[in-house]
């Protein structure tokens, strides 16, 4: 799919060589590993809701109802905590937002339209924090990607923002992708923010000398000031030390898990296909997980759209989606690529609801044929099969 924005098996021996020389773990020597369910949570709660954000230091989910927007907070044990509409006018109106984050044990961070809202954990607003840097615009992204991050829950006042609206260059230009700045460190005690975590020179979209997509990294926050970034179309996972802007570690995804992709001249109208991409990235106490999927490229999506009314509703878009649709799951430590992940057993789950954590799970909501009148969430956590 597009991004819309608003405002809009060979393998060269010397690759190998090089693969070993920075301790990536080649194919031949990965393992097979399988998401199990280590234990569950049951909300009663009628309503559709997504998983915002997990506070390791409570053990308290931050939810979103899909119908209403109201915002929850609740216990490890199902319980509500608190709960908040920060889309309704008056002094704790938040605006439309990008992001939500646990800063701390009890304050939480809204990542709003022009401002930043440090809230109390029952939505009072503490103050707001602007922008590190100025926008004219703004961007909804594919794969429902995390844009704002606590950098670490023991020193709870650093956050790491991804700001796809930053005011600067033109997207179709080699320009944007080599010195347009995306994401921010920013202290909301001081409110100062810094750009960390630029695209790598050798990176695809700077290296490529074409246009893919507009190169909006995924993220995941680990320990210690550590964030493992990713692209859709790029080869690589990056582990950054955030507050001191230091790339730490490149893991190569393994060549059948590869992105594919054409490219269009700079400048060019249209979008190329992408037909395999790093689609969301997550983490757990000691693994990082990458979600690979193929998908309909982008060509064949648009002359879908413009030839069957209600596409997508259609017979046609079932049939594309079994047609090119698949997903992987690709297992990494901090140092090396570990194997494949098996996640059968988890049954069905809603792809955009899933939360890192620091422990040895990640957070999966499961999905049902029927109505329920409660919402189940999953500790998965991975073992060799």
């Amino acid at each position: 799919m597009k991004h819309t924005l608003i405002n809009t098996m060979a393998i060269l021996a010397i690759a190998c060589l090089v693969s070993c020389s920075q301790n990536q773990t080649t194919e031949t020597t990965a393992k097979s590993y399988k998401a199990v369910v280590a234990d569950s949570l049951v909300f009663n709660y009628l309503a559709e809701v997504e998983i915002l954000d997990y506070n390791e230091l409570t053990n308290e989910l931050l939810l979103s109802n899909q119908q209403t927007r109201e915002l929850l907070v609740i216990d490890d044990k199902g319980n509500e905590i608190s709960s908040f509409n920060p889309y309704i006018e008056g002094p704790n109106y938040t605006g439309t937002s990008f992001g939500w984050t646990f800063l701390g044990a009890d304050r939480i961070v809204a990542y709003a339209f022009n401002n930043f809202h440090l809230l109390s954990k029952e939505g009072e607003r503490i103050k707001r924090v602007p922008y590190p840097v100025e926008v004219n615009g703004r961007a909804m992204l594919d794969y429902n990607p995390k844009m704002i991050l606590e950098v670490s829950s023991q020193n709870p006042a650093e956050i790491v923002v991804l700001i796809p609206g930053v005011s600067g260059f033109r997207h179709k230009t080699q320009a944007f992708h080599d010195s347009l700045q995306m994401v921010y460190n920013v202290n909301m005690e001081t409110e100062v923010g810094q750009p960390v975590m630029h695209k790598t020179a050798d990176g695809t979209h700077r290296s490529l000398g074409a246009y893919v997509d507009n190169g909006y990294p995924s993220m995941a926050a680990l320990d210690d000031h550590k964030i493992a970034q990713m692209y859709h179309v790029d080869d690589h996972i990056y582990i950054w030390d955030a507050s001191e802007n230091k790339l730490l570690n490149k893991l190569e995804i393994p060549a059948p898990h590869k992105p594919v992709f054409d490219n269009i001249p700079f400048g060019e109208k249209g979008f190329p296909d992408r037909s395999k991409l790093n689609a969301n990235i997550y983490r757990t106490k000691n693994h990082i997980v990458l979600f690979s999927m193929d998908v309909i490229p982008e060509s064949v999506f648009d002359n879908l759209t413009k030839t069957v009314e209600r596409w997508y509703v259609s017979d046609e878009y079932e049939q594309l989606k079994r047609q090119y649709e698949k997903t992987n799951v690709l297992l990494f430590s901090e140092q090396a690529f570990l194997g494949e992940v098996d996640m059968s057993e988890v049954g069905q789950f809603t792809y955009h609801s899933k939360e890192s954590t620091n422990e040895d799970f990640f957070w999966v909501q499961r999905t049902y044929n029927d109505e329920r009148d409660y919402r189940t969430f999953l500790k998965v956590t991975i073992v060799e099969d």
